[in-house]
């Protein structure tokens, strides 16, 4: 993300680091992770295979890509700041 991030966010200059983070989330399709739009699906479903009669909760193959996409995000988000903004926004 360096490459396509040139501006790095710091105390000083917010403005122009969203500008072009907004242009990045919205040019890869991501803004509804950060703006809130792009809900997890449950983590968890009810299955049920042919042996069983009664369902079992397990693992939802959706929820995992939701939450490996968002982490990734996040990541991009943190990596693209200054070291003296990384305690501002770690614990989100």
């Amino acid at each position: 993300m360096d490459v396509q991030l040139p501006i790095k966010l710091n105390t000083q200059n917010y403005p122009s680091w969203r500008a072009q983070f907004n242009s990045l989330l919205l040019g890869h399709k991501l803004l509804g992770f950060v703006d809130g739009s792009n809900k997890p699906p449950p983590a968890t479903i009810l299955s049920t295979n042919d042996k069983e009669t009664t369902p079992s909760t397990v693992s939802n193959p959706e929820y995992e890509i939701w939450f490996q996409q968002d982490q990734l995000l996040l990541h991009g988000i943190i990596s693209s700041t200054t070291e003296g903004v990384i305690p501002f926004i770690a614990s989100c």
